[in-house]
């Protein structure tokens, strides 16, 4: 029952991801690239989807003297959805440049001469 319950929260966190993913999209990108961009996305997951499926079944057999067989595709995965939370964190969570801001002058049109 817990694996059941842990799978199911693996999932969903999947899901939320994706749906992250592309609203941060939609306010990053600037409107007239979104259509390129979001499909260079879903390339990108077809891609991933391929090469997981390819060497997800390689890496089934594999087994180390810290892991033991079947558990390194697991251990791969959880550690770059770690690496990916950590890096949009960041991204989110930058600090505003330091020193101080620019100024810039707007020069006051009069009528002309």
């Amino acid at each position: 029952a817990v694996h059941v319950i842990k799978a199911l929260a693996f999932l969903s966190a999947c899901g939320v991801m994706k749906v992250c993913y592309q609203h941060l999209t939609t306010l990053a990108v600037p409107h007239r690239l979104q259509g390129r961009i979001f499909a260079l996305m879903q390339t990108l997951v077809a891609v991933g989807s391929i090469a997981g499926n390819w060497f997800g079944t390689r890496l089934w057999e594999h087994e180390t003297s810290m892991t033991s067989k079947g558990t390194l595709p697991f251990l791969m995965a959880s550690s770059m959805f770690m690496l990916a939370g950590c890096l949009i964190a960041g991204l989110l969570a930058m600090p505003p440049p330091c020193g101080p801001m620019p100024v810039t002058h707007i020069a006051e049109e009069g009528p002309e001469d």
